[in-house]
């Protein structure tokens, strides 16, 4: 699930013994103090990316101006709803505003499963975490956003407070700080945290 998904079914009440989800998340989580505070353990980080659909001329985004170009030439975007969650999708939506072609890309949005529509070709470009481009086929990684448009984003794990299997959930968050865990990180288009 998305992000926002994942914490408002924590919210609701499931009670997972370990939660998987981005810092923001985590730390509103721990906010609610629905989370053993001391378990909450940074895994990875991921940055944001372009993808484009199936025969999609590759293009320069590696510039502010190259990047708004694209976005502008672009017949259809899909990204995650911001209201559903997504971050990215909501990191998105700041940076059309922040950019001054909000209204623009509002007409091309396609918002929800960009993933999904990418990947069928129903649309031109998506927005994604890198490590959701990389599991892709038959896409075009149009590349990373520029580095002053960029934000990584850290993905963290922690064990719920009352987990009913506490001790194995804590063995589970060592493991993932392996050395052998963090080359699984990199094949997925993250980077390990320190």
């Amino acid at each position: 699930d998305t992000a926002g998904l994942v914490r408002r079914r924590i919210q609701d009440g499931e009670r997972p013994d370990v939660v998987f989800v981005q810092k923001t998340w985590i730390d509103t989580l721990r906010d609610a103090d629905l989370l053993a505070n001391a378990s909450i353990t940074d895994l990875a980080y991921s940055a944001i990316g372009l993808v484009a659909r199936a025969g999609t001329p590759k293009r320069d985004i590696s510039t502010q101006m190259r990047f708004v170009d694209a976005l502008r030439d672009a017949q259809s975007i899909a990204y995650t709803d911001p209201k559903a969650g997504g971050l990215s999708g909501s990191h998105f939506a700041r940076l059309a505003s922040q950019l001054g072609i909000e209204e623009e890309i509002h007409r091309k949005a396609v918002l929800g499963t960009p993933m999904a529509r990418v990947s069928r070709g129903e649309v031109e470009y998506a927005v994604l975490q890198l490590s959701e481009i990389v599991t892709l086929k038959d896409v075009v990684f149009m590349g990373p956003f520029p580095d002053a448009l960029q934000e990584t984003t850290p993905t963290s794990a922690a064990i719920l407070r009352g987990a009913g299997a506490a001790a194995p959930a804590l063995d589970f968050l060592r493991y993932m700080k392996r050395p052998a865990v963090a080359e699984v990180f990199r094949a997925k288009g993250m980077t390990p945290a320190k």
